[in-house]
């Protein structure tokens, strides 16, 4: 039954873990410069200069470029994840399974998420007039987090229902 909640609920959790990639997680203002971080690319609104991320050439960005690739490639297997576990409906005891590996990975991504936020050269700036504001993206990954549980809490109340049922009919 696709049409079940928590379908709709791991659904909606995939296509905020796409977002988390698209959407800007924090933003930097130091001395009038304003650094915008998203999963995909660093972007300086001072030179309207883009900095994306060439996964198969140097890395010589900054210290923290394994974490941000690390949040892209997170982002895309956990949306993966969610979405094949939709599919698997008739199997709800692997669809617990895949829900708890999905919040694991969740997890993972807020970490990469935080390291690449709050360690970034931007950091290192400091003084009294810099600013450092969270953005939409930040929030995205927990409320994936909070709807994968959700969903999973869901299945296992299914499944706890099915076992029932099949010990009255035995």
């Amino acid at each position: 039954m696709i049409q079940r909640i928590q379908s709709v609920l791991l659904a909606i959790a995939a296509m905020l873990s796409v977002g988390d990639v698209f959407f800007p997680a924090w933003k930097y203002t130091y001395n009038g410069e304003t650094e915008i971080v998203s999963g995909m690319s660093i972007t300086s609104a001072a030179d309207a200069h883009v900095r994306h991320f060439d996964f198969f050439g140097a890395f010589g960005l900054y210290s923290g470029q394994y974490a941000h690739i690390a949040w892209f490639v997170l982002s895309l297997i956990i949306s993966l994840l969610l979405l094949a576990t939709i599919f698997l409906f008739k199997n709800r005891l692997l669809q617990i399974r895949l829900c708890q590996v999905g919040i694991l990975l969740i997890i993972a991504q807020i970490a990469a998420q935080m390291y690449v936020t709050l360690h970034g050269p931007y950091m290192a700036l400091g003084g009294g007039n810099a600013t450092s504001t969270p953005q939409v993206g930040f929030v995205l990954p927990i409320a994936s987090l909070i709807l994968t549980l959700i969903a999973s809490k869901r299945i296992m109340a299914d499944e706890k229902l099915v076992r029932s049922v099949d010990r009255l009919r035995d």
